[in-house]
């Protein structure tokens, strides 16, 4: 890969693993590997249902590896509740938007079928149809979705 940056201009992103502790240090251990040659991206990967322990996650990732910006390749809420899925999703896709070193995010759940029921229905972005889901709309129209949660409380 090190020569596609070199005489191609092309960046390269780590690795993005889970956020328990098996893909913490999975990552902290590839990260040292390739101490030599830094990457020029983070990735990561966050499942949850608190939107603040998302965000103390991410910022933990980001001070320890702080020459990186990060891409979120993946990041849903687990909450079966609507509204919590909501609150989440409002929350991070606002606070990704002003943190200047996330470089891009995309949340799970764009594909008409689910490998498995990890990640909430109620956080689902398409339908089996193909056709999307409100959530999705609120991701791309309704920037900034916050005010739009806070009508449904």
């Amino acid at each position: 890969m090190l020569p596609l940056r070199e005489h191609r201009g092309k960046k390269l992103v780590s690795p993005s693993c889970a956020n328990d502790p098996t893909g913490q240090a999975w990552i902290a251990d590839f990260m040292k590997r390739v101490e030599s040659h830094p990457l020029d991206f983070l990735g990561l990967h966050y499942y949850g249902v608190d939107g603040d322990e998302a965000i103390k996650y991410l910022e933990m990732m980001h001070e320890k590896h702080p020459h990186q910006h990060v891409i979120v390749s993946e990041i849903a809420s687990i909450s079966r509740e609507k509204i919590k899925v909501l609150q989440f999703t409002a929350q991070l896709a606002n606070w990704m938007d002003k943190t200047d070193w996330i470089f891009e995010y995309g949340f799970f759940g764009c594909q008409r079928k689910v490998p498995d029921s990890f990640v909430s229905p109620e956080a689902q972005l398409m339908n089996a149809d193909g056709s999307f889901r409100d959530l999705m709309f609120k991701l791309m129209y309704d920037q900034p979705i916050k005010e739009y949660v806070n009508k449904m409380l």
